[in-house]
């Protein structure tokens, strides 16, 4: 029995040394530039470097999908605020990703649809649109809420 436990304990001492010699030197974050979030200054600061003790490379991205490519090709380690819908739409494609933690709320209050004057198209005509085609850029919030709006015409 007591050749077991050192066995054991020998074995626990081991892989801490192997988990140890695994730690990542650098962290790899994709971001928003054009999203004024507290963790702008923190990265300026370089506060995030020194807390974890590893050198935080910062990349910005124009979408949460290309956020999400970059992940799933090992480039980027985490996604600072990548967006719910390109999220939900990794995940329901089986991607090895998960969310800690949320970094930005949004509601859809104050969402719209933005058309010309020239176009005619009211509230109160905007389902003869049915069948139409809009361009929006897919998987991304402006897609989520063009299907939600439409949803209600």
């Amino acid at each position: 029995m007591k050749n077991l436990l050192k066995m054991l304990l020998s074995g626990l001492f081991l892989c801490s040394f192997y988990s140890v010699s695994a730690v990542a030197k650098d962290v790899n974050v994709a971001f928003f530039l054009e999203w004024a979030t507290p963790n702008q200054e923190a990265k300026v600061k370089k506060a995030y470097d020194d807390a974890m003790g590893v050198n935080v490379n910062w990349t910005n991205f124009a979408t949460g999908v290309e956020m999400t490519e970059a992940m799933l090709s090992g480039d980027i380690d985490i996604s600072y605020s990548q967006g719910m819908t390109p999220f939900v739409n990794a995940v329901n494609a089986k991607a090895p990703i998960k969310i800690v933690d949320v970094a930005v709320e949004y509601g859809m209050g104050g969402t719209g649809c933005v058309v010309s004057n020239a176009s005619g198209i009211t509230s109160a005509n905007a389902s003869e649109l049915e069948g139409q085609k809009v361009a929006v850029p897919l998987n991304t919030m402006a897609d989520y809420a063009m299907r939600m709006i439409a949803a209600h015409l």
